[in-house]
């Protein structure tokens, strides 16, 4: 058997379990996102410029998520009036003040390799 005959064979085998993986992970659950009206909203317009979970470390009332939905819309976000409104509502409902924020693991200091050895 010649094998440049197998190369083509070889290569479909090679790009079928480089995908595969893609394919069975499937879309992403968002998990830092509660459930609720507007959410759906919330990802479709936000996950255009950025990850949509990006406003679950933030704490505000309606007044101030309508201020920030505002200033992504001003930067380039593509939203109507209404859907603004309905992610700011989303937002101000998931993430008020009085949710705690999450609470992270800070890393581990990197080794000082800055030290001279001698």
């Amino acid at each position: 058997m010649r094998v440049d005959a197998l190369v083509p064979g070889l290569l479909a085998i090679a790009a079928v379990s480089v995908a595969t993986p893609a394919i069975a992970a499937g879309p992403p659950d968002y998990s830092m996102l509660p459930p609720g009206k507007g959410r759906e909203v919330q990802v479709r317009v936000c996950s255009q410029c950025h990850s949509p979970e990006r406003p679950a470390d933030k704490r505000g009332d309606l007044r101030g998520f309508r201020t920030l939905v505002d200033r992504m819309i001003r930067n380039g976000a593509l939203a109507t009036p209404a859907e603004a409104e309905v992610i700011a509502q989303y937002l101000a409902n998931a993430f008020p003040y009085s949710k705690p924020l999450p609470s992270y693991e800070a890393p581990s200091p990197a080794p000082d390799n800055t030290a001279k050895k001698r």
